[in-house]
């Protein structure tokens, strides 16, 4: 095989352009960028879900529910026994 031939119109091939470079670092970046927000957004849903479970918690505590052993309608007095 004959070697390549320079021509002097256009530079050598070197592999990869600083074009190729970059396009590739902005591409890290911009998929670094994405994983950061997806987990700042991870973060704040789980802080408004346990916000919500502390108000809930609040509230329930500030609002006993009904014993549910006891009836919840009064029982007429008993009938006499003879």
């Amino acid at each position: 095989m004959s070697p390549p031939v320079n021509n002097p119109s256009r530079p050598p091939d070197t592999g990869s352009t600083f074009r190729d470079r970059l396009m590739y670092y902005l591409f890290g970046v911009a998929l670094g960028c994405v994983m950061i927000g997806m987990m700042f957004s991870i973060r704040a849903k789980m802080a408004r879900q346990e916000q919500a479970r502390r108000e809930a918690e609040a509230a329930a505590a500030q609002n006993p529910a009904p014993n549910p052993a006891a009836p919840s309608h009064s029982n007429p007095a008993p009938a006499p026994q003879p």
